[in-house]
């Protein structure tokens, strides 16, 4: 049975509609059973806007084991503080990149995907790109896809 805390996050990420509150419900459960930390957990709630890019995320994950769940926190920080985007651009980009994912019905470990943002982040960084950290992403998906 989900705890409170997560039914709480389910219910204020659905904005009270009930198909988006069981959605959530069931990523957050699930995001938590992997071992992802509560903290990121709640962190990725404010970045995410659908319950399917946590599902993905999850998925991303369980199918490495060099990166222990518990330890996702500290693997996002690090790529963040080693460029110039914050910690909340890193999960809005990381976002769009499952969004990609799923729309190509794709599958990546964890490693890969950040290793792709950190990739990304280098060359918006180098070459002075007005763009924004997740539409950086975005633009490379569309001109040199995923390799992963």
């Amino acid at each position: 049975m989900k705890s409170e805390i997560q039914q709480s996050w389910a219910g204020k990420k659905s904005g009270g509609v009930v198909s988006l509150r069981l959605a959530w419900g069931q990523a957050i459960a699930r995001a938590v059973d992997s071992g992802i930390d509560d903290s990121l957990v709640e962190g990725l709630l404010e970045s995410f806007a659908a319950p399917a890019s946590l599902l993905k995320l999850v998925d991303c994950v369980v199918a490495e084991e060099a990166i222990d769940p518990s330890r996702l926190a500290s693997a996002v920080q690090s790529r963040a503080g080693e460029s110039s985007f914050s910690e909340a651009d890193w999960l809005v980009a990381l976002e769009r990149l499952l969004q990609f994912l799923i729309r190509e019905n794709r599958s990546a470990t964890i490693s890969v995907a950040l290793g792709y943002l950190s990739c990304s982040a280098e060359y918006l960084e180098s070459s002075g790109s007005t763009l924004t950290f997740a539409d950086g992403v975005d633009a490379f998906l569309a001109e040199f896809g995923f390799d992963g």
